[in-house]
């Protein structure tokens, strides 16, 4: 979320607890943008607020004490968060593809979870090609064993790596490194197995990248309740307040870790 995006969330916050016109507070703050993240996310505030204005004014602060705006603006900034960090990740798979053609490196072996999402958990610990592979040894060895493309299980409708959220990895392979050997020992030779996701392993990116995300994500989402607490503070928000900066005490601390 950008500076302005929180400026919006707070603006419906205020609205709500001033009843001062929304529509007059958000176009002094975003003026004549042509930015389609901040428009959506307008548009997606002026919903709840008419959904709830609708409710009845005398319910509005009933309303914001019970969490139901502020969850539901959360659920309007981090929309557009998550839509922009996996922006990221696809590019950078993109990028990841093209060298390991380069190294011809054609095959794809994904981790295996066991707290994986159901919907995750049948295509985790196998092997995709690349779509794009024209050595006739892959493409006999992907034929014996019915791979699926790499390009089909990281996009629609299974979007493995790219959903946010998503912990599992892949692992690119050249065909003298998965000939003659089963998924199931591919996965356990390159400890690729694992009871928890581990959570600063983000949609394969490599480094310290990932880390950098979710520190930013914690970070902007500080911000957002700050801005609102500001407003008008409640248990809600001091309660979000302390667990976010317990969070990012804990990833300044991986961070520092991972860079010994």
């Amino acid at each position: 979320m950008s500076n302005i995006r929180i400026a919006l969330i707070t603006a419906l916050y205020t609205s709500l607890l001033d009843g001062y016109s929304l529509k007059k507070r958000i176009n002094r703050i975003i003026g004549d943008t042509d930015d389609a993240a901040i428009l959506a996310i307008v548009a997606l505030i002026l919903i709840m607020y008419k959904k709830n204005k609708a409710k009845g004014s005398n319910n509005i602060a009933e309303y914001i004490e019970h969490k139901h705006i502020l969850e539901e603006s959360h659920s309007a900034a981090y929309k557009i968060q998550r839509k922009e960090i996996g922006e990221q990740k696809e590019a950078f798979i993109m990028s990841d593809i093209q060298a390991n053609r380069l190294d011809n490196k054609w095959f794809y072996l994904c981790s295996a979870h066991a707290d994986s999402a159901k919907d995750h958990a049948p295509w985790q610990g196998k092997i995709y090609i690349d779509e794009n592979c024209q050595d006739e040894r892959c493409l006999a060895l992907a034929r014996k064993y019915h791979m699926k493309t790499y390009q089909w299980v990281i996009g629609k409708p299974v979007w493995m790596v790219t959903r946010p959220n998503c912990r599992h990895y892949f692992k690119s392979l050249s065909y003298n490194e998965i000939e003659g050997n089963s998924y199931e020992n591919l996965v356990d030779k390159y400890n690729m197995r694992r009871q928890v996701g581990d959570r600063t392993v983000m949609q394969t990116l490599k480094g310290g990248e990932d880390i950098d995300i979710v520190i930013k994500s914690y970070e902007e989402r500080l911000r957002l309740h700050l801005s609102m607490n500001r407003v008008r503070s409640n248990d809600f928000l001091r309660s979000a307040i302390q667990k976010d900066r317990i969070l990012l005490k804990k990833w300044y601390l991986k961070k520092k870790n991972s860079n010994i």
